[in-house]
């Protein structure tokens, strides 16, 4: 394997996210990582370009030299490619390989799909020709083949985000890969007095804890992180005008939230509104309610509240149109307007406790309820994680 191994990233043929190939099985879940599934990959390449002195430029994250994910003598010779400058080991292997494939211009070899990274890297959206994904035949051979990555809805992207960002903290337990949910629950504080980062009176941008030997810890001090009580349900939204996203707000748990021309509190649209947009929106035109742990829209309006509900289930997209006293459940990706070119929408991005909901509390509208049984086994799961670390 070392023939094919380069440190000069300007002399490789293809960029491996070798992290990625390692744990990919024929499941496509994720198991015990194993360095031959690199060999395999290696000898597939090799076909796939014709060229018997191909030279790949590999990343890694920092987590597959961690005492356990590898075999002790596949470890040992990671590190000593680490230690030789064949291998580039880095804390986050996903950005540093799509600034190399920008850069370069250079083929990644990864399964992953990169939904997480398209607002920072927005070539990646529909990109048909820079990667390439192992694919395992039914006859057991494996070979690599090109990826479309196809363009991805931004709510969809921004929930990606929320999932690398779990990942990035340790907050992903589990063969699932599931979120710890008992700790996106709770609030935190830091015993250091001086310490902010965790202060929910801020509202609009939550700091999550980073488990380190199983304990949430803080990002700054480094000192474990005090239990602080239940957190509250917190919703972010998203105005939109004409598709472009122009301000952010948050709906706190059990409060309305008056939006419309000029509300006496609330939310304005007045920035935003022409002389015609203005005749048709009322000053109150509609509230944001979050109750029982779902998001609402109420129409308080004279002309009407709509709601452009997305396809769900093989379910084709509708338009619901509210009247006044009437509710309806905001879902992800659903546009909530009272005008033209003016809409809202649920950010994709979901807060700690809203995810610790979801996976806790009883569906409101789709999908079944995870059983008790089902939930268990993820406590037992995350319980695992804890005692190995």
């Amino acid at each position: 394997m070392r023939d094919w191994l380069t440190g000069d990233v300007f002399k490789a043929d293809l960029l491996v996210d070798i992290s990625n190939v390692v744990r990919t099985s024929r499941t496509r879940q994720r198991h015990r990582a194993n360095l031959t599934r690199f060999a395999r990959l290696l000898d597939a390449l090799v076909a796939h370009e014709s060229d018997p002195n191909l030279l790949v430029y590999v990343v890694a994250d920092r987590s597959l030299l961690a005492q356990g994910l590898l075999p002790a003598d596949q470890r040992r010779t990671l590190t000593g490619w680490r230690d030789g400058g064949l291998i580039d080991v880095v804390g986050d292997a996903d950005e540093r390989l799509l600034e190399l494939a920008e850069l370069t211009g250079l083929r990644v070899v990864s399964a992953d799909r990169f939904r997480g990274h398209r607002a920072q890297h927005p070539w990646l959206q529909g990109n048909t020709d820079q990667f390439i994904a192992p694919h395992l035949e039914p006859d057991g051979r494996l070979i690599v083949r090109p990826v479309d990555l196809g363009v991805v809805d931004e709510w969809e992207i921004s929930r990606h985000e929320e999932q690398d960002q779990l990942k990035k903290q340790g907050l992903l337990v589990g063969t699932r890969r599931s979120p710890w949910y008992d700790i996106l629950e709770r609030t935190w504080r830091c015993p250091d007095r001086r310490c902010s980062l965790y202060d929910t009176s801020r509202g609009d941008y939550v700091i999550l804890p980073r488990i380190r030997k199983g304990r949430p810890t803080c990002e700054l001090h480094g000192l474990e992180l005090m239990d602080d009580g239940p957190r509250s349900l917190t919703v972010q939204l998203k105005l939109l005008v004409r598709d472009a996203c122009v301000a952010r707000f948050t709906v706190q748990a059990d409060r309305e939230t008056a939006v419309g021309r000029a509300p006496l509190s609330g939310i304005s649209l007045t920035p935003w509104l022409n002389e015609q947009q203005s005749q048709l929106v009322s000053r109150h035109h509609f509230s944001l309610i979050t109750r029982d742990g779902r998001l609402l829209v109420k129409d308080c309006s004279t002309n009407g509240t709509r709601i452009s509900l997305v396809a769900r289930h093989s379910r084709p997209a509708r338009v619901v149109t509210l009247r006044a006293g009437d509710e309806h459940p905001l879902g992800l990706g659903d546009l909530v307007s009272c005008c033209a070119h003016i809409a809202f929408t649920r950010s994709g991005r979901k807060f700690p406790s809203e995810i610790a909901r979801e996976l806790t509390a009883r569906p409101i509208s789709l999908g079944a309820p995870p059983t008790v049984a089902a939930r268990d086994d993820v406590r037992r799961e995350q319980q695992q994680a804890s005692d190995d670390a």
